[in-house]
C-alpha cells in the first residue's frame, strides 16, 4: 500500500496564509490517488474565496483528481458559468473544461449530455467556442475527443484492434510527429487497456527493444506499437515489464520517456519499486531523471531507507535535490534531516523547489519561528510579483490573434501535442520565476 501524505499537507489546504495553501494544493494534486479529504477542502475554499483568491495559480486545478465528489462540483461549475456567461468568460473554465474532459469514462458518460447542451449554447450566445491555452497559442476548446472516448469505450474489440492498427499506420506514414493521430492513439489505448484486450505477452512483444541499436534500423512501426503497449499497460492488469520499460528510457525518445514516467507512476506496487530502486543506480543519467518522478509519487515505508540512500549517492544535483524533495514528502526526521543537508549543500543552485517544501513542511508541523515567517514573506512577495507580471501581459482570451504565441506562465500549463514547440524546455527554469523547473511548475 502506498503511504498517505502526512495530515498536515490536507490540513495546509485551509492555512491562512495563501503561499501555504498553494503550495500543499501543488503537493496534494501531484499524488496519485488524494483523499477525498482533500478535494472537499479544495472546492470549499474556491467556492468561499473565488477563482483567484483561494489559491496562487489557477493551472493547479489542470491535476486535480477525478472522482465522484471532485466531477460532480466542477461539473456544476461549469453548467453554472456556461449558461451565465456574457462577455468575458469565467477565468476557471478554460482550465475546468479540459479537465472536465479527461475524466474517466465512468464518470464522464452520465454528465456530458448536459455539459454538452450547455456549450452549445455558450457558443451559440458567444458567437465562438471558447478558448484554452497551449504553447502555440490559444485553441479552440470541443467536446469532440471526450465523446469520441465514450465511443470507444462501448465498441469491440476487434473494432477497437483494426482501429489502433490504422493510428498506428497513420503514425508511421507521417512525415513530422503526428499530433492529430495522437488523440485518437490514446482513447484506443485506453479502451483497450481497460478491458484487457490485447494479452501480456503481446504487449511484452511490441516493448521489445535493443537500446544500442540504431534508431534508424528499426522498424518505425515498431515505436508505435511500443508506446501504444505503453499507454495499454497505463489502464490494464497485464503485469509491468520494468526491464523492457527502462530500455526504453535508455532509447531517450522524450515521447515515450513521458508515457513510462505516468504509466508507472500509476501502476507501481511495492515489490516493482522495490526492484526500481535496485536498478536506478546502474543508470544513466536520462532514465535516472524520468525514474525520479516515480520515485516520487511512489512512496511505500519500505523503500524510505532506500530513497535516502540513493539521495546520498546520486551525483547529478538536479536528481538528488528531487530525490530530497520526495524524502521530504517521507516525512520522517531521518528523512527530514537527510533533505536538509542536500538543501544546504545545493543552496543557490538547484534547491528552490526544495527550500521552498522545507519552509512550508516545517510550517504545517508548528515551527513559527522567525525564520520560517521571513522565509513565507519571501515566497508571498515572489508570489505577488509573479502575478503582477502575469496581469500586465493581459487575458489572451481578449481578442486573440491566430497562432498568436502563448503569453502568461498560466497559457504554458495546459498539456500540448508534442509536435508543438514550447517556449522553455522541460528541464529548464519556468518561466513564472519560481526557480523551479518547467516540468514541476507550470507544466506539471
Amino acid at each position: 500500500m502506498r503511504l498517505p501524505l502526512a495530515d498536515f499537507w490536507i490540513a495546509g489546504l485551509d492555512d491562512d496564509r495563501k503561499v501555504v495553501r498553494s503550495h500543499a494544493l501543488n503537493v496534494i494534486c501531484r499524488e496519485w490517488n488524494p483523499p477525498t479529504g482533500a478535494l472537499a477542502r479544495v472546492m470549499a475554499r474556491i467556492d468561499a474565496d473565488g477563482w483567484d483568491d483561494a489559491y496562487e495559480f489557477s493551472h493547479q486545478i489542470q491535476n486535480f483528481p477525478h472522482d465522484e465528489t471532485s466531477m460532480g462540483w466542477v461539473t456544476e461549475r461549469l453548467m453554472r458559468n456556461l449558461e451565465a456567461s456574457s462577455g468575458k468568460p469565467d477565468p476557471g473554465l478554460r482550465f475546468l473544461l479540459p479537465w472536465f474532459c479527461k475524466a474517466p469514462v465512468a464518470l464522464l458518460e452520465p454528465r456530458i449530455e448536459g455539459v454538452s447542451k450547455a456549450y452549445e449554447a455558450y457558443l451559440a450566445a458567444e458567437g465562438g467556442p471558447l478558448k484554452v491555452a497551449s504553447y502555440s497559442g490559444p485553441m479552440d476548446m470541443t467536446l469532440e475527443p471526450a465523446k469520441e472516448r465514450i465511443g470507444f469505450a462501448s465498441a469491440s474489440l476487434d473494432y477497437l484492434e483494426q482501429q489502433l492498427g490504422e493510428a498506428i499506420a497513420d503514425c508511421t506514414l507521417s512525415q513530422d510527429f503526428p499530433s492529430h493521430v495522437i488523440g485518437r492513439f490514446d482513447h484506443i489505448c485506453e479502451a483497450l487497456g481497460k478491458r484487457n484486450g490485447i494479452p501480456a505477452e503481446t504487449l511484452e512483444e511490441w516493448l521489445e527493444v535493443d537500446p544500442e541499436e540504431d534508431p534508424e534500423d528499426r522498424d518505425p512501426a515498431d515505436d508505435w506499437y511500443a508506446g501504444a503497449a505503453v499507454e495499454i499497460l497505463r489502464h490494464c492488469d497485464a503485469p509491468v515489464p520494468l526491464e523492457s520499460l527502462i530500455n526504453w528510457l535508455i532509447v531517450d525518445w522524450e515521447w515515450m520517456n513521458e508515457r513510462v514516467n505516468r504509466m508507472l507512476q500509476e501502476r507501481a506496487d511495492e515489490a516493482l519499486m522495490i526492484k526500481l530502486l535496485e536498478v536506478y543506480p546502474t543508470l544513466e543519467w536520462p532514465p535516472r531523471l524520468y525514474l525520479a518522478d516515480v520515485i516520487e509519487r511512489a512512496r511505500f515505508a519500505s523503500c524510505e531507507s532506500a530513497v535516502r540512500k540513493l539521495a546520498d549517492q546520486e551525483k547529478a544535483p538536479d536528481l538528488r535535490v528531487h530525490l530530497a524533495e520526495t524524502l521530504v514528502l517521507y516525512g520522517s526526521p531521518e528523512s527530514i534531516d537527510a533533505a536538509r543537508a542536500i538543501q544546504r549543500r545545493y543552496v543557490g543552485r538547484e534547491e528552490g523547489e526544495l527550500t521552498e517544501q522545507l519552509v512550508v513542511h516545517d510550517w504545517l508541523a508548528g515551527d513559527r519561528s522567525r525564520r520560517i515567517v521571513l522565509k513565507l514573506d519571501e515566497l508571498e512577495r515572489k508570489a505577488r510579483r509573479v502575478r503582477a507580471k502575469i496581469e500586465a501581459l493581459g487575458d489572451f482570451m481578449d481578442k486573440p490573434e491566430d497562432n498568436a504565441p502563448a503569453r502568461s506562465y498560466a497559457d504554458l500549463a495546459i498539456p500540448l501535442m508534442p509536435d508543438e514547440k514550447p517556449a522553455v524546455g522541460r528541464n529548464e527554469p519556468c518561466p513564472c520565476g519560481s526557480g523551479k523547473k518547467f516540468k514541476k511548475c507550470c507544466g506539471a
